[in-house]
C-alpha cells in the first residue's frame, strides 16, 4: 500500500522548502503528497473581503504550490485539500491519515543565542505520526543523518525512522546519546557512577547501532556520547546535519498531545531539518 506525505503550504517560500524536502522523499519512497492549505479562521475578517473572496484565494494558492510540486515532480502523484480552522489543529487532524506531515519554517535559533517560538511545536505534539519541520534556509553543506538516542520507544522508532532515512539519501547514520555532566562540587556527585551510566549509554548505543546494521548491513553506522544536555547537543549537530530525528514519548490522544523537553527545546531552536518521530509510529 502506498504511503502518503501531507504537506502544508501557505504561500510563502517556508512552504516550499517543505515541498521540495516532501517531493524528494516521496520519489524515493513512491509515496503520494498531499498538499494542504488551511484557511485560518481569523482570515475573513481582515479586510473587507467575504468568504468568498477568502475561499477563492485559498484555492488559488493551493492550486499554485501544487503546480509548483508538479513542476518538480512530474512523477509524483500530487492532490491538494482546503481545509478550514486552526492551521495547527488541522494538521494534526490530517496527520491521522497519511504517514508523515511536513511543513517549512522561516523561524531558526539557537540555544546560546535568540530563541524563537514555533507553532509546529503543536503539531509535533499532537501529531499520530512523524512531523518533519523544514527551515526557509537550511543551507547546501550538510551531511549525515544525526538521531538522538535513548531507551525508550520512541527513541527505538527514531532509529529505525532515521536508518531508512540514511538509506535512502545514501549518507550516513550518527547515533547520539547525551547527557549533562554532574557539577563536581555537588555532594551526590560520584565518579564510578558517571562511568557506570557511561558504559550503559555505550552499550544502548552498540545494540542500536548493531539492529541498524542487522537490517542494513551497507549501512555506515556512527555512535557518539556527547557531555552536553541533550536538546544543546541535537541543535549543535542539526546546524550541520541533513536532517535530525529524535523520539517523543508523550502520550497522542484526540490531536492532544505532550512534546519532551528536549523536544520542545529543539524546535524552539531549530537549526536544520528536523523529524520528531512517537513511539506509535514504527
Amino acid at each position: 500500500m502506498r504511503t502518503t506525505i501531507a504537506v502544508g503550504v501557505d504561500g510563502r517560500a517556508p512552504g516550499r522548502a517543505a515541498l521540495r524536502w516532501a517531493l524528494d522523499h516521496a520519489r524515493a519512497t513512491d509515496a503520494k503528497v498531499v498538499v494542504i492549505y488551511v484557511v485560518g479562521t481569523d482570515l475573513a475578517s481582515i479586510g473587507s473581503r467575504d468568504d468568498d473572496e477568502v475561499e477563492r484565494d485559498a484555492r488559488r494558492i493551493v492550486e499554485g504550490e501544487a503546480a509548483f510540486a508538479r513542476g518538480l515532480a512530474p512523477d509524483v502523484d500530487i492532490t491538494t485539500r482546503l481545509m478550514h480552522g486552526s492551521p495547527m489543529r488541522q494538521l494534526i487532524a490530517a496527520s491521522k491519515t497519511v504517514s508523515m506531515v511536513v511543513v517549512g519554517t522561516h523561524k531558526t535559533g539557537f540555544i546560546r543565542g535568540r530563541v524563537f517560538g514555533s507553532r509546529s511545536i503543536v503539531l509535533a505534539a499532537g501529531s499520530r505520526n512523524p512531523v518533519v519541520v523544514i527551515p526557509e534556509s537550511s543551507g547546501r553543506n550538510r551531511r549525515g543523518v544525526v538521531v538522538g538516542v535513548d531507551d525508550s520507544l520512541a527513541g527505538h522508532a527514531a532509529v529505525q525512522f532515521g536508518a531508512a532515512e540514511a538509506v535512502r539519501t545514501g549518507e550516513p547514520l550518527r547515533l547520539i546519546s547525551a547527557w549533562r555532566l554532574p557539577d563536581a562540587g555537588q555532594e551526590d556527585f560520584h565518579r564510578e557512577n558517571d562511568n557506570r551510566h557511561a558504559e550503559e549509554v555505550r552499550a544502548m548505543l552498540a545494540a542500536e547501532a548493531d539492529r541498524v546494521r542487522d537490517e542494513y548491513p551497507t549501512l555506515d553506522v556512527h555512535c557518539r556520547i556527547i557531555r552536553l544536555p541533550p536538546a544543546e547537543a541535537l541543535v549543535d549537530a542539526s546546524a550541520s546535519a541533513s536532517v535530525v530525528v529524535m523520539g517523543n514519548s508523550g502520550p497522542v490522544s484526540d490531536g492532544q498531545g505532550l512534546l519532551g523537553s528536549v523536544a520542545h527545546d529543539v524546535l524552539v531552536n531549530l537549526a536544520g531539518p528536523t523529524v520528531v518521530v512517537h513511539a506509535s509510529a514504527y
